[in-house]
């Protein structure tokens, strides 16, 4: 129910349809029900992604007037002008380039002066947080550059004068700071540091103890380094998912939930199988396979996980897994095997968990929506060779009839300049 900034789920599906079809009408009419919209994510993923993924122009123009960052870098690594120069929308490019232009990124810009309250609450300066604070009453929802407020800043630091004050004048501790934490972090902030008195406060003003920051998991997982505190936010409704049990090695406890309930398998991130797998417990895997967890039809979040090392990834393929199990945008596991994330890592075992998957099934010539590419197609954007040496060699095509020219696999190693790699392809192409 709580997207970044607080934006409902269903309008921001609505915004990534609507710039996606270039459809300019619901999307105005998408920002007028709420204007954070033009920068609600997605795994990641904003809505002007859509917008300059399909050359939209129009739309692409609508979000960056309701204030979308024309140099925003995706998780692929890539930013939007690159995503609209491979996909040949020339248009698109140059008025991309133009705001750019217009507004620099944040290192070449003027540092935007954050207000002194931020700087007051996180030192514990009360006095100078209450001056603040009778001067402008609005100043407790100061937003800092990351979009930290007040409140978590001073309950991050201890400071419970200073938090107190805040809350008696008005300060929302579920109030959303920037897209990772869409719950606000104040609460989060206070149980990691282990402020007992600090907790009990913002949980008597609301605080929710299931709010997440992304990839930190909740306020009550943050509370798991001490027994009292884990047990006071339990007390008050918080919860840990099996998912969050296998992280804090309580497997036992995280087996028994699923075994008591099999739904259970699919909470967290990826779900409890995705944990026991990147946390190598094979042995719980096992246990948790037996007692009916089984990796869903679709999987988004936490999904190379499953891929963490090929033994594991035999034994959820021989439950049922599909090869071919999709993520939101249709990409499928041999599509992970052959990505780099945007630090330039591969999988280590990629070789070996594609050979795994293709002898279980798995499509040669699956396309993503996104890039519309194969997996040869994504490993020779890639770089890696060694997968394009070994989808080659299991029989993948160089080229499919109906492919868009720029996602075919030489096309992706001639624009990124991996030239042994379009020497391999053409050599393929050849001989087919």
């Amino acid at each position: 129910p709580h997207g970044p900034w607080s934006c409902r789920g269903r309008d921001i599906w609505d915004a990534f349809c609507a710039a996606a079809d270039g459809d300019a009408a619901t999307l105005r009419d998408v920002l007028a029900r709420d204007p954070n919209l033009y920068r609600a994510e997605y795994w990641y993923t904003q809505p002007i992604h859509f917008a300059v993924r399909e050359g939209e122009l129009e739309a692409v123009r609508m979000l960056l007037e309701a204030g979308a960052d024309p140099s925003l870098v995706e998780l692929s690594g890539e930013d939007l002008v690159t995503l609209a120069r491979d996909r040949g929308h020339i248009a698109v490019v140059e008025l991309l380039e133009q705001e750019r232009a217009r507004r620099p990124s944040a290192p070449e810009a003027e540092p935007k002066a954050e207000h002194p309250i931020l700087a007051a609450a996180e030192t514990g300066d009360l006095a100078q947080v209450r001056t603040l604070v009778d001067a402008d009453p609005r100043s407790i929802h100061a937003e800092s550059r990351s979009g930290r407020r007040p409140l978590s800043l001073a309950a991050g630091r201890g400071h419970e004068p200073v938090v107190r004050l805040l809350i008696e004048r008005g300060a929302d501790p579920n109030a959303p700071e920037g897209a990772e934490a869409p719950r606000g972090m104040a609460l989060y902030k206070a149980a990691w540091n282990g402020h007992r008195g600090l907790v009990e406060l913002l949980l008597d003003h609301g605080a929710d103890p299931n709010a997440t920051i992304d990839s930190s998991g909740s306020a009550t997982y943050a509370a798991a380094r001490t027994p009292e505190l884990r047990r006071m936010l339990e007390a008050r409704g918080g919860r840990l998912d099996p998912y969050d049990l296998v992280f804090l090695d309580e497997d036992e406890e995280a087996l028994r939930r699923v075994v008591a309930d099999p739904a259970a398998a699919n909470q967290g991130c990826g779900g409890v199988l995705a944990a026991a797998c990147t946390q190598k417990k094979r042995d719980l895997v096992v246990k948790l396979l037996d007692a009916g967890a089984r990796v869903p039809p679709v999987l988004t979040g936490c999904r190379s996980y499953l891929m963490s090392e090929p033994e594991t990834l035999r034994l959820l393929l021989a439950s049922g897994m599909d090869p071919d199990l999709p993520n939101w945008q249709r990409a499928t596991p041999l599509h992970d095997l052959c990505w780099r994330d945007r630090r330039g890592r591969a999988n280590p075992h990629r070789v070996e968990c594609a050979s795994i998957l293709l002898d279980a099934g798995a499509s040669l010539t699956a396309r993503d929506e996104d890039y519309r590419s194969t997996p040869l197609a994504l490993a020779a954007r890639s770089g890696l060779a060694d997968m394009v040496d070994l989808l080659v060699a299991r029989g993948s095509p160089t080229s499919l009839p109906d492919d868009e020219p720029w996602a075919r696999p030489l096309a992706w190693a001639t624009r990124r300049g991996h030239a042994e790699i379009a020497a391999t392809l053409r050599r393929a192409g050849a001989g087919s």
